[in-house]
């Protein structure tokens, strides 16, 4: 099942929900790809460039909460790194059954991954986000770089492959 932005998904109107839906394509993606049972690298790729991109988003998102004075952003922080660290090993897993695993397991791997990616992009969307509202005009004012690099650009420039990496705090 594809995931369609909605409009109760808006956060700022703005770049965050650019993010978003950009993240959302990106989950679309792997969805279709798992129903077409794609191939074993071409899903390891697609959780990989998902992974690189959701760390650039959330780098993003973190330096334009401290921008706006965000009192819950150390928290949203946190949340973050959980979610990565998460995210890191549901990637492993789905590396490991896409190499060794029969045909069955592969599915059922790739079928519980799709879950996972559901309910975390709508949890993170309509959920955690949510605090940001108040604060987008704020987050607007920041920094341009913040706001007008887009997601792929700002995950091409993180100073080390994003898969082996977990940040504790942001860089530049």
């Amino acid at each position: 099942m594809l995931i369609k932005w909605k409009d109760q998904f808006s956060i700022d109107g703005a770049i965050i929900d650019d993010d978003h839906r950009n993240l959302l394509d990106r989950i679309n993606y792997i969805f279709t790809s798992i129903d077409a049972r794609c191939c074993a690298d071409d899903a390891s790729n697609a959780f990989r460039d998902l992974f690189r991109v959701t760390e650039a988003h959330f780098r993003r998102e973190e330096a334009l909460q401290k921008a706006a004075s965000l009192p819950a952003a150390q928290t949203h922080h946190f949340d973050h790194d959980d979610i990565l660290a998460s995210f890191r090993i549901n990637i492993k897993e789905i590396e490991d059954s896409l190499s060794h695993s029969n045909d069955q397991e592969r599915k059922r791997c790739l079928s519980r991954s799709k879950a996972i990616l559901y309910r975390w992009i709508l949890s993170h969307i309509i959920g955690d986000d949510r605090v940001m509202i108040d604060y987008a005009s704020a987050m607007q004012a920041a920094d341009d770089y913040w706001r007008t690099t887009s997601l792929d650009e700002l995950a091409t420039h993180m100073d080390s492959p994003a898969i082996e990496r977990h940040p504790k705090s942001l860089a530049g």
